[in-house]
C-alpha cells in the first residue's frame, strides 16, 4: 500500500516493488539500446570482418587492415575515440602501432591476433559503454516528466539537441504558456540545471520561474548522495536568486531523503519534492513551481 504524506509537496516513499521495477526497466533499456545495438553487435561484426581477411602470414594480415576495420583495430590496442583526436591518423602509422602491440603481446599467429584484437576492442568499447549507460539512466527521469508535460499540459517539443533529446518543451497551465529549458546553465549560479521553467522561449535567467533537479538512479544506496548533490546546486541558485522556485525529483525517495526534503520545504529552499514513480506528484510539483 502506498501511504501519502500529509503535505502534498512532500513526496511519498518509494516502495520496494517500485525499486525492483526500476532495476528491471533499467536493465531492459540498457540491453536494448546499448548491449544489442551498440556493444555486442559491433564486436561480433568486427570479429567476423577480421576472420574474413584472406592472409597467410601475420604481417600480410596487418597490411590488409583498412578503413573501419583498421580504425577498430586502433581502438583494440587502446586508442579511444577521444585519444584518436591527438594521435596520428596515417594508415601505415596505425598498422605499425598494431604490429608493435602484437609483438609486445608475443602474438605470432593470425588466429591469436584476431582473439587479442577482438578482446581489446570489447574492453575499450566497454569503457565508453559505462558513460552511455549512465546517460541512459539519467534520461529516464527526464522522459517521465516530458511524458507528463505532453499528456497533461499540452506539452510539445519545440527544439531538440544533436542526440534527439528535448532541448525546449513548451507547455500550458491555466491558459498561460511556459517553456522548459532542459540541461541548461544558469549564469548567476554558474551551474547546469536539469529542468528550468521560464515564460520565454529565448532563454534568459531573468525569466526563470522554477528549477527542478532530477535524479533517475534506482539504487537506494545512492539516494542520500544524489540528494546532497542536488541540494548543493539548489542552495547555490537560491542564494543567487531566492525568488526562483526550486524542486527536487527522484526515482528513489527513502525516509532519510524525505526528511531532508520536508526540512528544506520548511526552510524555504524547496517548493516541492517529487517521487517520479507517482504521476500525480509530478503534476502537482510542476504546478507548484510556476
Amino acid at each position: 500500500m502506498v501511504v501519502q504524506p500529509p503535505n502534498p509537496n512532500i513526496p511519498r516513499l518509494t516502495t520496494q516493488q517500485e525499486i525492483i521495477q526500476g532495476f528491471t526497466l533499467q536493465f531492459l533499456t540498457k540491453w536494448d539500446q546499448l548491449i544489442v545495438n551498440r556493444y555486442a553487435g559491433p564486436i561480433i561484426n568486427f570479429e567476423n570482418n577480421l576472420q574474413a581477411i584472406q592472409a597467410t602470414t601475420l604481417s600480410d594480415f596487418v597490411r590488409q587492415l583498412n578503413g573501419n576495420i583498421l580504425d577498430n583495430c586502433y581502438t583494440a590496442i587502446g586508442a579511444s575515440d577521444k585519444a584518436k583526436q591527438h594521435l596520428p591518423t596515417s594508415a601505415n602509422t596505425i598498422r605499425g602501432y598494431i604490429t608493435n602491440a602484437l609483438t609486445i603481446a608475443q602474438v605470432t599467429t593470425i588466429s591469436s591476433a584476431i582473439n587479442m584484437l577482438t578482446i581489446g576492442f570489447s574492453l575499450i568499447s566497454g569503457d565508453s559503454l559505462g558513460g552511455s549507460s549512465r546517460n541512459l539512466v539519467g534520461n529516464r527521469g527526464e522522459d517521465i516528466i516530458q511524458a507528463i508535460l505532453i499528456n497533461n499540459f499540452a506539452g510539445v517539443t519545440i527544439a531538440s539537441n544533436s542526440a534527439g533529446r528535448p532541448k525546449i518543451t513548451q507547455f500550458t497551465n491555466n491558459n498561460s504558456n511556459y517553456f522548459v529549458h532542459w540541461n541548461k546553465r544558469i549564469p548567476i549560479a554558474g551551474k547546469n540545471y536539469d529542468f528550468i521553467i521560464t515564460n520565454n522561449q529565448n532563454f534568459s535567467e531573468n525569466d526563470i520561474i522554477g528549477v527542478l533537479e532530477i535524479k533517475s538512479g534506482c539504487d537506494p544506496a545512492g539516494a542520500d548522495e544524489h540528494w546532497n548533490t542536488a541540494k548543493g546546486k539548489l542552495s547555490t541558485l537560491n542564494t543567487a536568486n531566492p525568488a526562483i522556485n526550486c524542486g527536487f525529483a527522484s526515482i528513489i525517495i527513502d525516509q532519510t531523503v524525505r526528511n531532508h526534503i520536508a526540512q528544506e520545504i520548511g526552510n524555504g529552499l524547496l517548493t516541492c519534492g517529487i517521487n517520479l514513480n507517482d504521476n500525480n506528484e509530478i503534476i502537482r510539483g510542476i504546478v507548484s513551481l510556476l
